[in-house]
C-alpha cells in the first residue's frame, strides 16, 4: 500500500501511547516504525525512537527487549548484517515471527545496498559433523551467539544465565567441538 500514510499512520499511534504513558506498546510498534522511517527518509524520528529504545532498555533489561532495540539501531542505520544478527538473536529467544521478518527486512536492506547476507547454518543443522550432537541444547544456543560475535556478558543477558555460566559452556563447546578459539568456532558454525 501507501508507505507515506503508513509511516504517518504509525507515528500518530506512536505519539499517543507517548502520551499515555504506554511504554510497553511503544516497544511493540518501534521496530515496524523505524522500518518505515527508513523507507520514507524520516531519519530525525529514526534517531528520536533508537534514542527511546536505548533508554528504555537500560530499565527493563528483558532478552527480547534488548534484541528489539539491537534490531531498532541496525534499521535506523542501515545496517543489513546487524539486523540479520538481530534476527538469529530473535530466533534463539523462541521469536519465531520477529525473526523471520527482521531476516526479511534485512534481506531487503541488504539488496537496496548491494550487498548479500552471509548465512550462517544453525549447529544443530551443520551438515556431515556429528560434533554437534555432542552438545546439550543449551550449548549449542551458546555456540550459535558465540559464532555470531556476541560476549559472554551479552550471551548471559540474552539467555538470562550468569556470566560464569557461559564461560563454563564456551570451555565445554570448544572441548567438544575439538576447536581451539571463538573465532574457529564460528567459522566451524559457518560451514
Amino acid at each position: 500500500g501507501d508507505v507515506a500514510r503508513a509511516h504517518d499512520h504509525l507515528r500518530q499511534v506512536w505519539d499517543l501511547f507517548g502520551a499515555l504513558g504506554v511504554a510497553s506498546a511503544q516497544a511493540i510498534i518501534a521496530l515496524d516504525l523505524v522500518r518505515l522511517c527508513r523507507i520514507t527518509g524520516d531519519v530525525r524520528l529514526a534517531v528520536e525512537i533508537t534514542g527511546w529504545t536505548k533508554a528504555w532498555m537500560t530499565k527493563d533489561p528483558i532478552r527480547r527487549l534488548t534484541t528489539l532495540n539491537d534490531a531498532v539501531h541496525a534499521v535506523a542505520h542501515g545496517d543489513a548484517a546487524q539486523l540479520a544478527a538481530s534476527a538469529d538473536r530473535f530466533r534463539l529467544i523462541g521469536r519465531g515471527w520477529e525473526a523471520r521478518e527482521t531476516q526479511r527486512f534485512a534481506e531487503v536492506l541488504a539488496r537496496q545496498q548491494g550487498l548479500t547476507l552471509a548465512v550462517v547454518a544453525t549447529p544443530d543443522a551443520a551438515p556431515g559433523d556429528d560434533r554437534w550432537s555432542r552438545l546439550t541444547p543449551a550449548e549449542r544456543r551458546v555456540a550459535q551467539f558465540v559464532a555470531s560475535g556476541l560476549s559472554n556478558k551479552a550471551i548471559a543477558a540474552d539467555l538470562s544465565i550468569s556470566s560464569r555460566t557461559v564461560e563454563t559452556h564456551v570451555s565445554r563447546v570448544l572441548q567438544k567441538l575439538d576447536v581451539s578459539s571463538r573465532l574457529a568456532l564460528a567459522l566451524l558454525v559457518q560451514g
